[in-house]
């Protein structure tokens, strides 16, 4: 091969890889002015339809071809002071696209990572809550829909920003919704409050009528630090109380509930008693 042949070849290929360089770039800066404008169309479509500012942050697809939203708030309604509603750090949806065809959603999994409900009372009794996101969860779905898994990971509860109602670490696996009869949807999960853990298991058919549930609540070193100033009123002394908890409802919704429930008090004091009670086991049908 002559040197003239080579410097021919050396150029047709230095002007290819130039030419691919350039149309992947145009094609990034075309998808990226896509996602940029989706991402402000999907906030606009969710403000219009919940009735109160929503904002998302970015776009983006995983190879597994997941869609990701991520920085996702939803802002106090008008009304209210500045404030959210709702933030999600990361939002994840694995769908079944060609159930769509069948006018069908079908999400394989379904994860909200890091959310923060921050709920807000105001002096006339309403809620940072919208009249149309109420409507919303009121109204009967028509649509059919199949989750197989629905997870919350590391959220977090708060009411009017008291530490009585705040739960921290809230991680929830939900598996089998769907809009058709006699499925059984699966509960599972945790949360932290006034830093003791609380587990969550059970099992209920939304959609059977009537409809059917068997859900347990439990703890078994629940702290009482969060009810302090309120028991220390009535000479409830329980600085070194440790409690453990068990709640469990079964029943459906035409013959009605059984509540079974275990409480138990170690090293609690009471004003009105001489002497500290050093247990205490209160059984509840």
């Amino acid at each position: 091969m002559t040197s003239k042949t080579k410097r021919v070849i050396i150029v047709i290929s230095l002007i290819l890889f130039l030419s691919v360089v350039l149309l992947l770039s145009i094609a990034y800066i075309r998808y990226r002015d896509f996602k940029k404008a989706f991402v402000v169309n999907l906030s606009t479509q969710a403000t219009s339809f919940i009735g109160q500012e929503v904002a998302v942050g970015e776009l983006s697809f995983s190879p597994a071809g997941e869609i990701n939203l991520h920085n996702i708030t939803v802002y106090n309604p008008e009304g209210f002071t500045a404030g959210k509603l709702l933030t999600i750090k990361k939002l994840s949806l694995k769908m079944r696209y060609r159930e769509i065809v069948k006018k069908k959603l079908y999400f394989e999994k379904i994860i909200v990572q890091e959310p923060e409900l921050s709920v807000v009372q105001d002096r006339q009794g309403r809620l940072n809550i919208s009249d149309k996101l109420r409507e919303f969860f009121a109204r009967k779905p028509t649509l059919e829909y199949r989750i197989d898994e629905f997870d919350i990971k590391s959220g977090i509860v708060d009411f009017n920003e008291d530490k009585k109602f705040r739960n921290d670490d809230v991680n929830v696996s939900v598996k089998n919704l769907s809009s058709e009869r006699t499925t059984k949807t699966s509960i599972r999960g945790h949360t932290t409050y006034a830093v003791s853990r609380i587990a969550i298991v059970g099992w209920v058919y939304l959609k059977d009528e009537p409809k059917r549930l068997n859900i347990s609540i439990s703890s078994q070193e629940l702290s009482l630090s969060a009810l302090k100033e309120s028991l220390n009123k009535y000479g409830v002394e329980i600085t070194k109380t440790k409690a453990t908890l068990y709640l469990n409802a079964e029943g459906d919704t035409e013959k009605g509930f059984h509540f079974t429930s275990e409480i138990g008090m170690r090293d609690a004091k009471f004003a009105f008693l001489k002497k500290d009670v050093q247990e205490i086991l209160l059984r509840i049908q």
